[in-house]
């Protein structure tokens, strides 16, 4: 069966025909690159987009949406069907199949562009593999179009390149060079742009392999009035800052955004760096409480069956001594009174503290961790078994978080144990005492609500300068291995940065989908039922879908992601690696 990414990629091959015509190759060796401006919103150069479908982990996830009952609703609506119908008359009348005829459309170089304008306008230029390919693609769907409902469309020649125009969309090409936009006058422009070009101006160098290439132009979006106002989100809310402020600060700090992607060896490299030019700032923004100089994230805790890990470094503390500076004096004034009046409540359950004191003390190291676990009860097995998770959070002061927190969570488990039954018990690990809190296992509380919660008997424990809590015993004593190991190394031999790069890394994450496989084993059953109630689909439907997304997420290897800040701006790099 024809693959769905493939399906896609053809569609986008198909529309480009659409916008393409017949006409003399021109032999000078300009490229329809040079047909874009300048002046951008966005730029996207493509070369060897084809290869794009010849990714493992792109073949994967081809193979599942062809086969999976969840996408057969796409490809049943009329479009769908239309588009489907095209495509194989140009297979019949071309005598190629889709693989061919996608490689010789989109084997060169593609060009996007978004252009300033009320509304942005779009522009689109290809180089074609083959330069015959256009014009008989041409041909054809002016016979498709003369046989359909509305059976019209405006042919034309402006400067040697053939044009037509259909509904909406315009286009005009010569020989392999095909240009399209929805604005004739755009599309006029591009091809006196590209026939008065140098040859070799402005071209980008083209590539032999995958590559892709983006650039946003921040400092001309910023103009907008809608964007400005966007930006200015969250005007006054402390706590929305501390989770987005960082974030979205990138985009008020620096000029543009340089996107690439390709596939330098066993891996896709996606790269998205914020700069501005020579590397300047347009404003300070939130980097000091992000990550200080001198810091970034720690390493991933990466103890045996992970899932999922990701770690991040944010002072919190710095964030609320700058709180004035952040929402202005009168809003800091009423989060302050919050803060005392909420440390007054916290009293009744042994606090002497505000959740300002709390915070000032957490990080500002951050890690989390999710792993295979087995179950925690020994004469309880839930009916779906739940991977564990651990989180763990660095403390500037332990005896002092200690101090604070020891009254609070002994109220706490007195209040668990007697609306809920909750036992807490200790237990030593090492150096480390655990609190773990188990659900009552009597006949009559197994009677009430799903088993599916004893795959959870949360733990924690404050030791090695930390506060760590899980949902399992055996995966926090799994995690307070890895932290021992760590600590057993010499100065320096834990190297939390990435090699390939100098940058001072502020979030890590890893993410294994051929764990989460695995992890689908033990939720069988829940996720069955879920397509069934909630997708329609057949038990035996459920039970053959299930399958499917095990095999594609055993095929889609490991993907892992850094971002920081170099000497140049802001970086986020994702690398997916195959199996």
């Amino acid at each position: 069966m024809w693959q769905a990414s493939r399906r896609v990629a053809a569609g986008i091959a198909l529309a480009a025909c659409l916008w393409s015509g017949t006409g003399s190759a021109d032999d000078a060796p300009r490229t329809a690159a040079l047909a874009i401006p300048a002046e951008t919103l966005l730029r996207i150069d493509a070369s060897r987009l084809a290869d794009i479908v010849r990714v493992p982990a792109v073949e994967a996830l081809s193979d599942f949406a062809s086969a999976s009952a969840l996408f057969a609703p796409l490809y049943e609506n009329p479009e769908a069907f239309t588009a489907r119908e095209a495509l194989l008359f140009l297979e019949r009348r071309l005598e190629l199949d889709r693989d061919e005829l996608w490689e010789r459309l989109a084997g060169g170089r593609w060009s996007f562009a978004v252009l300033p304008g009320a509304p942005p306008l779009g522009l689109i230029a290809i180089d074609a593999l083959d330069p015959d390919l256009p014009g008989r693609i041409l041909q054809l769907m002016d016979e498709l179009a003369s046989r359909s409902a509305a059976g019209t469309f405006e042919t034309s020649v402006y400067r040697d390149f053939d044009c037509r125009r259909y509904g909406k969309l315009a286009l005009a090409i010569q020989g392999p060079r095909i240009l399209l936009s929805g604005d004739r006058q755009i599309l006029k422009e591009a091809v006196d742009r590209l026939q008065d070009a140098d040859a070799t101006a402005n071209a980008p160098a083209a590539a032999d392999e995958f590559e892709v290439h983006a650039r946003v132009d921040l400092a001309r979006l910023r103009l907008s009035p809608e964007v400005q106002a966007g930006l200015k989100w969250p005007p006054d809310d402390l706590g929305a800052i501390a989770i987005l402020g960082g974030w979205l600060d990138l985009f008020r700090q620096y000029d543009r955004i340089d996107v690439s992607l390709s596939q330098p060896d066993s891996r896709l490299l996606l790269d998205v760096r914020f700069t501005s030019p020579a590397g300047t700032k347009v404003q300070p923004g939130l980097e000091g409480f992000w990550a200080p100089e001198g810091s970034e994230a720690p390493p991933l805790l990466m103890p045996t069956g992970v899932l999922y890990a990701s770690s991040w470094h944010r002072d919190y503390q710095a964030l609320w001594e700058a709180r004035e500076t952040l929402i202005g004096a009168e809003r800091a004034e009423r989060v302050t009174k919050a803060d005392a009046d909420a440390g007054a409540q916290m009293q009744v359950v042994g606090a002497e503290f505000t959740p300002s004191d709390l915070l000032s003390q957490l990080g500002p190291e951050f890690r989390t961790v999710i792993l295979h676990s087995t179950p925690p009860y020994a004469d309880v097995v839930p009916p779906n078994r739940l991977p564990a998770g651990v989180a763990v959070v660095s403390l500037r002061d332990e005896s002092r978080v200690r101090t604070w927190m020891s009254p609070v969570f002994r109220i706490l488990n007195l209040i668990l144990n007697g609306d809920q039954g909750i036992i807490s018990t200790a237990e030593r690990h090492g150096d480390a005492e655990l609190t773990i809190l188990s659900l009552p296992t009597k006949p009559e509380a197994l009677r009430r609500g799903s088993l599916d919660r004893f795959n959870f008997r949360t733990t924690y424990t404050i030791s090695r300068g930390r506060f760590v809590i899980g949902t399992t015993p055996a995966a926090v004593k799994a995690v307070l291995d890895v932290l021992d190991a760590e600590a057993a190394l010499p100065a320096g031999g834990l190297a939390a940065s990435d090699s390939e790069s100098p940058l001072r890394v502020t979030d890590r994450q890893s993410f294994s989908p051929a764990e989460l496989a695995r992890a689908l084993n033990g939720v069988a059953e829940a996720l069955g039922r879920s397509l069934v109630l909630v997708a329609g689909l057949t038990v035996d439907e459920a039970e053959r879908e299930t399958e499917r997304l095990q095999t594609l997420f055993g095929s889609l290897g490991r993907i892992e992601t850094s971002a920081g800040f170099g000497p140049d701006g802001f970086q986020y790099r994702v690398q997916w690696f195959e199996p």
